[in-house]
């Protein structure tokens, strides 16, 4: 081999010693959440975050005014989708995606006046985008959009307003919240073909039972929640300010099923 093939294989050599841990570090096992650490703005605004497993390495992703939050990894942990601050509005919420090194932010919905597109969540198979539109504080259905944003589509409408919809890893049955009172919210499920097969999974009166996961690889698709609390005026689950990655609640969910848990038992 001549002098000059060696020369350029040891730069290549060099350039994938340099970029892959890089990669890794960015993409691999990270955490996205929302702080609204370096909000200057009153009141606080939040923005996206990530850190790895063990709360190492923070980097901040997102630096703007428009309020972050919600954010959901891609299922290959490359990309995150989350929600942002109507562009010149004080009110309403759309729909952004992003790489997970932060870079070219991308606005996906661009939701009519008096409405908001938020609560993004990823197709187990990457290839759509499930979220919520809503109107007011009573009105929320269960929408779908290609990963870029295209052909928006409202796929299912039960009643109430719905909030956080997910799918089952097999793209069989849609999981969500709903609000049944102002004090009041359910975990419920239907089938994500026709919408049809309502069931109230779990709903203690009086409180917010919200934000339900899935656990991955079981054959049941065991439905579990998280995140129960008591109503307050203050919503920071619609807020979104401790937003986590799909494949972070999926491990959450997996820890939960190891311990024995179940919806109403102590590993929440």
């Amino acid at each position: 081999m001549s002098a000059r093939a060696l020369a350029a294989l040891a730069g290549l050599c060099a350039a994938a010693a340099m970029t892959t841990p890089a990669q890794a570090d960015v993409f691999n096992g990270r955490i996205a959440f929302t702080s609204f650490r370096a909000s200057t703005a009153t009141p606080p605004t939040g923005d996206v975050f990530t850190m790895n497993a063990d709360g190492s390495g923070l980097r901040q992703l997102t630096e703007n005014p428009a309020d972050d939050a919600q954010s959901d990894w891609a299922p290959d942990g490359r990309d995150i989708a989350y929600r942002i601050r109507k562009p010149d509005s004080r009110t309403g919420f759309e729909v952004a995606r992003m790489p997970g090194s932060g870079e070219d932010h991308l606005r996906l919905t661009v939701t009519p006046t008096g409405e908001a597109s938020s609560q993004p969540s990823w197709f187990p198979d990457a290839s759509r985008i499930l979220f919520r539109r809503s109107r007011g504080d009573s009105v929320g259905s269960i929408w779908r959009m290609d990963p870029f944003g295209a052909d928006p589509l409202l796929w299912h409408d039960p009643p109430g307003p719905q909030l956080y919809p997910s799918l089952s890893p097999d793209i069989r049955r849609i999981i969500f919240t709903t609000a049944i009172s102002d004090t009041d919210r359910a975990i419920q499920v239907i089938n994500a073909d026709d919408g049809t097969g309502l069931v109230s999974l779990f709903d203690v009166p009086g409180a917010y039972d919200s934000a339900p996961g899935l656990v991955a690889g079981r054959h049941d698709a065991r439905l579990l929640e998280w995140g129960r609390r008591p109503p307050s005026r203050h919503r920071r689950d619609d807020c979104g300010r401790h937003a986590l990655g799909a494949a972070d609640r999926v491990r959450r969910a997996g820890r939960v099923a190891r311990l024995g848990g179940h919806p109403g038992s102590g590993h929440r």
